[in-house]
């Protein structure tokens, strides 16, 4: 137990550097979507607020796909490269990330040009494709920078490219507010485009990737050598989007817009504990690959110093938001959305094992799982949408945000069986290393 804590101890200290810059990074992060979706939820009406809840959804979903397509794969397989290699293969991944971030860009241009109508609770789904289209393209290609600027140990591109993109959004809304246009869905969605625009900008700028070694047979062998893994990757994250974001996708044609903004509004306040997430997962996951080396013993103390990290910081933070909930909440969302504290309540639940799941969930792709992660994902997606629809139709928006919540708690004992048996195995193939 004591060589166990020693081992976390010394991780910590030869990464504090990388883990304080990773952690101004997220709050700035944390706090420029913070801000937006509080700015969002006041300017805009409930039902376009709804509207623009589904649009970033979509968005989501679909950068996840490119994610676990080219850019986790990246992440898993880099450790293998001889780093004289490395470069040469982050920019032929940039540009595999660029040609699938334009196929959603070239539908949304084609479905925008022809006249159709496709209705979700009284909204036209039409109107929000090509901006979501476009932040898509550009939060993937950042996303994937990001990986980039992780694996090279540079945070410090990290953290001036999360400015960037702070400054961008503030620029776009700012305009905005100086022109007093009506903020709808489809232009809001245009101003998280802007701020994912100007981070790529600076994290290329920064990267500086040798495109003069261009080789399109470099490329096709990126697609080649992702898909082993990739290809249950996919699979894996559309199971994911369906579980986490089935009260986007049901709540609408179910209890309409008005309903899932004010589900949404009440997860603005826990939203600084659910973004924090995603650059703790990006700095702990090139470390926890590198690991893969040292044997089963480095894996195991190094994910538990992964999940607990992930863990500690969104039950600290929920903890926190109840105590202050009657302060923050009359404060942040204002006087139309005063009744939905115990859907805040309902949420701070969901965000505690959204992160332990994502800390195993890491340590699964790492050790590459991937099969094993797609199975264990469809039971706890069928349970998130069957019980999505069963309480919703009850309880209404509290028994969406209830059903999350449970399917979170199958998944989180379901991978911690798998992981178990994971780590099992490479200790016995390895001979117990």
């Amino acid at each position: 137990m004591n060589s166990s804590f020693r081992s976390l101890l010394n991780s910590f200290k030869q990464n504090w550097r990388a883990l304080a810059l990773s952690g101004a990074n997220q709050m700035i992060g944390s706090l420029t979507n913070f801000v937006v979706v509080l700015y969002l939820v006041r300017v805009m009406e409930k039902s376009e607020f709804g509207f623009y809840s589904l649009g970033f959804a979509l968005m989501l979903m679909i950068a996840g796909l490119i994610s676990s397509l080219i850019i986790v794969q990246f992440v898993v397989n880099l450790p293998d490269l001889p780093k004289i290699e490395r470069v040469n293969y982050a920019m032929h991944h940039s540009i595999a990330v660029f040609l699938l971030g334009m196929i959603p860009v070239i539908l949304g241009v084609l479905i925008d040009s022809i006249q159709m109508a496709f209705i979700i609770g009284e909204a036209n789904v039409q109107q929000i494709i090509l901006p979501c289209a476009a932040a898509t393209f550009f939060y993937s290609q950042r996303d994937f920078l990001v990986r980039v600027a992780y694996s090279e140990r540079r945070e410090s591109i990290v953290l001036i490219s999360a400015l960037a993109v702070s400054a961008g959004m503030a620029a776009f809304f700012i305009v905005e507010w100086y022109l007093k246009q009506s903020l709808s869905a489809s232009r809001a969605l245009y101003g998280i485009a802007t701020g994912q625009m100007t981070g790529c900008v600076i994290g290329l700028f920064f990267l500086k990737f040798p495109y003069s070694k261009f080789n399109f047979t470099s490329v096709l062998q990126v697609f080649k050598d992702s898909w082993q893994g990739g290809r249950w990757n996919i699979l894996t994250n559309v199971l994911y989007n369906l579980r986490t974001q089935a009260h986007n996708f049901v709540v609408p044609p179910l209890l309409g817009m008005v309903a899932l903004a004010e589900m949404n509004a009440a997860r603005v306040l826990v939203t600084p504990a659910v973004m924090a997430i995603p650059p703790l997962m990006q700095i702990l996951m090139p470390r926890l690959g590198e690991k893969r080396k040292e044997g089963i013993t480095a894996i195991k103390h190094y994910a538990l110093l992964s999940i607990g990290v992930l863990a500690a910081f969104s039950l600290l933070y929920t903890l926190l938001l109840i105590v202050l909930l009657p302060w923050a909440l009359p404060l942040a969302l204002g006087e139309a959305y005063q009744h939905v504290g115990y859907l805040v309540m309902a949420w701070c639940l969901v965000s505690v094992f959204l992160a332990l799941r994502n800390g195993l969930t890491m340590v699964l792709q790492v050790i590459r799982a991937f099969r094993d992660l797609f199975f264990v994902n469809v039971i706890a997606a069928a349970v998130a949408i069957l019980l999505v629809i069963a309480l919703c139709t009850t309880f209404d928006s509290l028994g969406a945000i209830i059903a999350l919540a449970i399917a979170e708690i199958v998944l989180c004992f379901s991978l911690v069986k798998l992981l178990q048996s994971k780590l099992a195995e490479q200790v016995s193939f390895s001979g117990g290393r």
